[in-house]
Protein backbone atom coordinates (compact mmCIF):
# COMPACT_ATOMS: atom_id res chain seq x y z
CA UNK A 1 0.00 0.00 0.00
CA UNK A 2 1.04 3.56 -1.00
CA UNK A 3 2.55 6.25 1.80
CA UNK A 4 -1.37 7.51 2.96
CA UNK A 5 -0.22 10.95 3.05
CA UNK A 6 1.34 11.35 -0.41
CA UNK A 7 -1.66 9.52 -1.75
CA UNK A 8 -4.06 12.33 0.32
CA UNK A 9 -1.71 15.16 -1.06
CA UNK A 10 -2.70 13.70 -4.85
CA UNK A 11 -6.34 13.69 -4.04
CA UNK A 12 -6.24 17.12 -2.34
CA UNK A 13 -5.44 20.33 -3.54
CA UNK A 14 -2.09 19.80 -3.82
CA UNK A 15 -0.91 22.71 -1.41
CA UNK A 16 2.76 23.48 -3.17
CA UNK A 17 4.44 23.96 0.93
CA UNK A 18 2.28 20.16 1.59
CA UNK A 19 4.19 18.67 -1.08
CA UNK A 20 7.56 19.83 -1.02
CA UNK A 21 7.76 18.96 3.07
CA UNK A 22 6.46 15.38 2.16
CA UNK A 23 8.81 14.84 -0.88
CA UNK A 24 11.79 16.28 1.43
CA UNK A 25 10.31 13.08 3.73
CA UNK A 26 10.20 10.41 1.27
CA UNK A 27 11.81 11.62 -1.63
CA UNK A 28 15.63 11.10 -3.05
CA UNK A 29 16.01 12.25 -6.78
CA UNK A 30 18.67 15.38 -6.20
CA UNK A 31 17.13 16.88 -9.52
CA UNK A 32 13.77 17.38 -7.78
CA UNK A 33 14.74 18.10 -4.47
CA UNK A 34 17.00 20.91 -5.87
CA UNK A 35 14.17 22.48 -8.42
CA UNK A 36 11.64 22.29 -5.43
CA UNK A 37 13.65 24.40 -3.11
CA UNK A 38 14.45 26.71 -5.52
CA UNK A 39 10.88 28.65 -5.93
CA UNK A 40 7.26 27.87 -6.18
CA UNK A 41 5.97 28.32 -9.93
CA UNK A 42 4.54 26.25 -12.36
CA UNK A 43 7.58 24.94 -13.58
CA UNK A 44 8.94 23.85 -9.72
CA UNK A 45 5.30 22.31 -8.93
CA UNK A 46 5.28 20.37 -12.00
CA UNK A 47 8.45 18.63 -10.70
CA UNK A 48 7.00 18.09 -7.47
CA UNK A 49 3.92 16.60 -9.26
CA UNK A 50 6.18 14.31 -10.78
CA UNK A 51 7.80 13.40 -7.95
CA UNK A 52 5.01 12.55 -5.97
CA UNK A 53 3.41 10.51 -8.10
CA UNK A 54 6.29 8.48 -8.28
CA UNK A 55 6.92 8.30 -4.60
CA UNK A 56 2.91 7.04 -4.80
CA UNK A 57 4.15 3.88 -6.26
CA UNK A 58 6.25 2.95 -3.73
CA UNK A 59 4.64 1.01 -0.11
CA UNK A 60 8.06 0.85 1.66
CA UNK A 61 9.50 4.05 2.12
CA UNK A 62 10.81 5.49 5.12
CA UNK A 63 10.16 8.97 6.29
CA UNK A 64 13.61 11.48 6.54
CA UNK A 65 14.41 14.03 9.22
CA UNK A 66 13.45 17.49 7.58
CA UNK A 67 16.49 19.64 7.65
CA UNK A 68 15.92 23.14 9.07
CA UNK A 69 17.46 25.72 7.11
CA UNK A 70 19.30 28.93 9.10
CA UNK A 71 15.47 31.51 8.71
CA UNK A 72 16.05 34.78 7.17
CA UNK A 73 17.01 37.46 10.25
CA UNK A 74 13.91 39.36 11.84
CA UNK A 75 13.74 42.68 11.29
CA UNK A 76 13.79 45.23 13.98
CA UNK A 77 12.92 49.27 14.49
CA UNK A 78 16.56 50.41 14.34
CA UNK A 79 15.28 53.23 16.55
CA UNK A 80 14.29 51.02 19.32
CA UNK A 81 17.96 49.47 19.82
CA UNK A 82 20.18 52.80 18.75
CA UNK A 83 21.15 52.57 22.04
CA UNK A 84 21.57 49.25 23.31
CA UNK A 85 25.06 48.01 24.16
CA UNK A 86 26.98 45.50 22.33
CA UNK A 87 26.24 42.18 24.48
CA UNK A 88 22.33 43.43 24.41
CA UNK A 89 22.25 43.76 20.55
CA UNK A 90 23.75 39.99 20.42
CA UNK A 91 20.96 38.81 22.40
CA UNK A 92 18.58 40.31 20.42
CA UNK A 93 19.53 38.87 17.08
CA UNK A 94 20.11 35.33 18.97
CA UNK A 95 16.48 35.68 20.48
CA UNK A 96 15.32 36.31 16.78
CA UNK A 97 16.93 33.63 15.31
CA UNK A 98 15.99 31.23 17.89
CA UNK A 99 12.05 32.88 17.30
CA UNK A 100 12.66 32.32 13.94
CA UNK A 101 13.55 28.85 14.22
CA UNK A 102 10.88 28.13 16.46
CA UNK A 103 8.36 29.44 13.99
CA UNK A 104 9.52 27.20 11.24
CA UNK A 105 9.24 24.13 13.78
CA UNK A 106 5.76 25.12 14.79
CA UNK A 107 4.34 25.28 10.67
CA UNK A 108 6.79 22.19 9.94
CA UNK A 109 5.76 19.48 12.67
CA UNK A 110 2.30 18.40 11.57
CA UNK A 111 3.46 17.22 8.38
CA UNK A 112 5.94 15.08 9.68
CA UNK A 113 4.90 11.16 9.31
CA UNK A 114 7.40 10.54 11.37
CA UNK A 115 6.21 10.48 15.20
CA UNK A 116 10.05 10.58 16.57
CA UNK A 117 10.81 13.41 13.89
CA UNK A 118 7.89 15.31 15.43
CA UNK A 119 8.24 14.80 18.80
CA UNK A 120 12.40 15.68 18.57
CA UNK A 121 11.49 19.17 16.71
CA UNK A 122 8.94 19.62 19.10
CA UNK A 123 11.69 19.44 21.77
CA UNK A 124 13.99 21.62 20.10
CA UNK A 125 11.15 24.12 19.71
CA UNK A 126 10.82 23.95 23.49
CA UNK A 127 14.01 25.05 23.81
CA UNK A 128 14.13 27.84 21.24
CA UNK A 129 11.05 29.14 22.75
CA UNK A 130 13.01 28.88 26.45
CA UNK A 131 15.55 30.78 25.00
CA UNK A 132 13.24 33.28 23.85
CA UNK A 133 11.67 33.59 26.94
CA UNK A 134 15.07 34.11 28.91
CA UNK A 135 16.04 36.84 26.28
CA UNK A 136 13.39 38.82 27.05
CA UNK A 137 13.95 38.35 30.24
CA UNK A 138 17.54 40.43 29.97
CA UNK A 139 16.47 43.02 27.45
CA UNK A 140 13.65 43.72 29.99
CA UNK A 141 15.87 44.10 33.01
CA UNK A 142 18.24 46.40 30.36
CA UNK A 143 15.68 48.93 29.78
CA UNK A 144 14.13 49.03 33.26
CA UNK A 145 18.04 48.80 35.06
CA UNK A 146 20.28 49.41 32.18
CA UNK A 147 22.04 46.42 33.92
CA UNK A 148 23.23 43.80 30.90
CA UNK A 149 22.68 40.43 32.09
CA UNK A 150 25.50 38.22 30.22
CA UNK A 151 24.76 35.44 27.50
CA UNK A 152 26.08 32.97 29.71
CA UNK A 153 23.53 34.28 32.59
CA UNK A 154 20.83 33.34 30.39
CA UNK A 155 22.22 30.24 29.21
CA UNK A 156 22.90 28.66 32.72
CA UNK A 157 20.76 28.66 36.16
CA UNK A 158 21.51 32.27 37.74
CA UNK A 159 21.84 31.72 41.62
CA UNK A 160 18.34 32.20 43.15
CA UNK A 161 19.70 34.37 46.00
CA UNK A 162 20.94 37.05 43.42
CA UNK A 163 17.11 37.84 42.31
CA UNK A 164 14.79 40.74 43.27
CA UNK A 165 11.78 39.49 44.35
CA UNK A 166 10.04 40.67 41.10
CA UNK A 167 12.40 38.78 39.07
CA UNK A 168 11.91 35.84 41.45
CA UNK A 169 7.96 36.04 40.54
CA UNK A 170 8.16 36.56 37.00
CA UNK A 171 10.52 33.27 36.97
CA UNK A 172 7.91 31.02 39.22
CA UNK A 173 5.18 31.55 36.75
CA UNK A 174 7.83 31.43 33.21
CA UNK A 175 9.26 27.65 34.95
CA UNK A 176 5.99 26.42 36.13
CA UNK A 177 4.96 26.58 32.48
CA UNK A 178 7.60 25.16 31.31
CA UNK A 179 7.19 22.53 33.81
CA UNK A 180 3.76 21.61 32.38
CA UNK A 181 4.69 21.53 28.87
CA UNK A 182 7.64 18.98 29.46
CA UNK A 183 5.37 16.86 31.56
CA UNK A 184 2.19 16.89 29.06
CA UNK A 185 5.11 15.99 26.48
CA UNK A 186 6.41 13.20 28.48
CA UNK A 187 2.74 11.68 28.74
CA UNK A 188 2.48 12.37 24.82
CA UNK A 189 6.37 9.95 23.76
CA UNK A 190 7.31 6.54 24.47
CA UNK A 191 10.54 7.45 22.76
CA UNK A 192 13.63 6.55 25.69
CA UNK A 193 15.48 8.76 24.58
CA UNK A 194 13.17 11.50 24.96
CA UNK A 195 11.96 10.23 28.14
CA UNK A 196 15.63 10.49 29.45
CA UNK A 197 16.03 14.36 28.26
CA UNK A 198 12.60 15.32 29.50
CA UNK A 199 13.04 14.13 32.91
CA UNK A 200 16.46 15.40 33.44
CA UNK A 201 14.75 18.81 32.41
CA UNK A 202 11.70 18.48 34.25
CA UNK A 203 14.20 17.81 37.49
CA UNK A 204 16.38 20.69 36.89
CA UNK A 205 13.02 22.91 36.68
CA UNK A 206 11.48 21.11 39.55
CA UNK A 207 14.20 21.89 41.76
CA UNK A 208 14.95 25.44 41.03
CA UNK A 209 10.92 26.28 41.49
CA UNK A 210 11.27 24.88 45.02
CA UNK A 211 13.96 26.85 45.38
CA UNK A 212 12.82 29.91 43.96
CA UNK A 213 9.39 29.48 46.28
CA UNK A 214 11.19 28.87 49.27
CA UNK A 215 13.11 32.15 48.50
CA UNK A 216 9.78 33.67 48.34
CA UNK A 217 8.53 32.85 51.08
CA UNK A 218 11.33 34.44 52.65
CA UNK A 219 10.79 37.94 51.43
CA UNK A 220 7.52 38.19 51.49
Amino acid sequence: MAIASITAWLNSNRDFHHGKMLYEQYGSDPLILAIIRTGTGNYHFSKLLQGMEELNKFSNLQPKQITFKDPPPLDDQTDKWKDAPDPILKIRNEKNYRYAQARKRFETIPMMDSQEHRLAAALDLLDDMDFVNESWGAIDQWRETGTVREMRQIEQVQEVSELSLRELLRQSKNIATYISKDKAALRNTDSPKAQIKLKARLEIRESKLHEINRRIHELV
